[in-house]
């Protein structure tokens, strides 16, 4: 077997074993985020409640362009975009590994705390099932997410830290204006769907 075949497996081998971790660390924070809102160790004020809140309240004029709905779904995404783009310059930073597990605590603890609120007042959005109906898409739709962030996390830090090429420094910007479109998507499909519960 030659050396080119021995790199392969091996890279594929860390790819693996960062994807496992991004998962534990994603899994362990979100179940952390459902303990600290059940614990009540932060008071949920009435502004903290619109901010949980406003996951199911995308309101937008029937008269709107497709573009203004385009542009009003970017802003409502724009912490997951910077998710992206945080994980895309990891790179820069001395500690990678530790940087990129960082962006996906913090962003799992967000969701398990924001998910358990949802759940505990499931009846303030409309009837009991269209608040699981919203409370379903919005756990899709992360579930999605983290899918593509953790595959794009698990590349970022197996990356050759060799000085590139200028070719796969062009290659690299494809890739994250890639995952910038894809979470973009995600984002599109899942506030239509709330905007018509």
């Amino acid at each position: 077997m030659n050396h080119a075949a021995i790199g392969k497996i091996q890279k594929n081998q860390y790819n693996l074993g960062s994807i496992f971790f991004l998962m534990l660390v994603c899994l362990v924070f979100l179940v952390l985020g459902n303990i600290v809102l059940h614990a009540e160790i932060f008071p949920i004020t009435n502004e903290a409640s619109q901010y949980l809140l406003r996951h199911f309240s995308f309101e937008f004029q029937d008269g709107s362009s497709l573009a203004d709905f385009l542009w009003a779904v970017i802003i409502a995404s724009r912490g997951d975009i910077l998710c992206v783009l945080l994980i895309a310059i990891s790179h820069l930073v001395k500690m990678q590994k530790l940087f990129i597990t960082a962006i996906f605590a913090y962003r799992s603890f967000v969701f398990g705390f924001c998910g358990a609120y949802i759940i505990s007042t499931i009846n303030v959005i409309g009837s009991f099932w269209c608040g699981c109906v919203a409370w379903t898409l919005f756990f899709v739709y992360h579930i999605s997410l983290f899918a593509v962030l953790i595959c794009f996390g698990s590349a970022t830090i197996g990356k050759n830290t060799q000085p590139p090429r200028l070719g796969e420094r062009i290659g690299y910007v494809i890739t994250v204006c890639g995952e910038i479109a894809l979470v973009i998507f995600l984002n599109v499909v899942y506030y239509f769907l709330i905007s018509k519960i």
